[in-house]
């Protein structure tokens, strides 16, 4: 009678894997939310916040958050490379155990885990370095005004979007800066995290799979 082989290593593996890279998902999940509510707060006038209805709703919880959604999408940047690289260094190490295994369905998984999950940390790591002085440049464009020739600001110049106690900022840059920030940079997060998730796929199929081979334990 064949003994069954101990997968203990390699649930333990998956498992740290699997956390990372959740941790991760969250994470680029909290930022993209944050993103759109700190586009909200940069309408902070009367036109906007005295709205009734749902849009006035929506416009006074963002400004109640505001101290909140600022810390999570300033700093996200930052703690979500930490989290990416982890996610990867995990990965590379549960396709270590499955070469060590003699599944070859697993060794197979463990060909492609490197690729997709150094490769997903890879863009991501990149796209949010990108991000944190696209961003820092992005706001600058957004909150920059000129005043009219009489010293006052115009009526489109009183609408335009700016955060509360913000100074205005000289020189703010090329307006190129918030399309990179909100859209191109973005599309190349979202690929960095396509891989990511299916890396996270095959582990979970692969710790459920040890799951279901693993020993069961007599009862005492």
């Amino acid at each position: 009678m064949t003994e069954t082989p101990d997968h203990t290593p390699v649930l333990r593996a998956s498992r740290r894997a699997l956390l990372a890279c959740g941790l991760c998902f969250a994470l680029l999940l909290l930022m993209g939310i944050t993103g759109v509510a700190s586009i909200t707060l940069l309408y902070d006038d009367p036109t906007y916040t005295l709205t009734g209805g749902l849009e006035g709703t929506v416009v006074r919880t963002v400004r109640s958050m505001a101290g909140v959604i600022d810390v999570i999408h300033d700093w996200g940047g930052y703690v979500g490379i930490v989290l990416a690289g982890w996610a990867g260094l995990e990965l590379l190490a549960l396709s270590r155990r499955l070469k060590a295994t003699d599944n070859p369905e697993w060794r197979a998984a463990a060909r492609r885990l490197p690729i997709l999950g150094l490769g997903g940390a890879f863009v991501l790591i990149v796209s949010l370095l990108l991000l944190i002085p696209s961003g820092v440049a992005a706001k600058a464009f957004l909150h920059s005004e000129e005043p009219s020739p009489i010293g006052q600001p115009t009526d489109q110049q009183r609408l335009a979007p700016r955060l509360p106690g913000q100074e205005v900022i000289e020189d703010a840059g090329d307006p190129k800066f918030v399309e990179w920030h909100t859209r191109e940079l973005n599309y190349l997060m979202a690929l960095g995290a396509i891989l990511l998730v299916f890396a996270a796929s095959t582990t979970r199929r692969i710790s459920l799979e040890a799951k279901r081979q693993a020993p069961t334990q007599p009862a005492a």
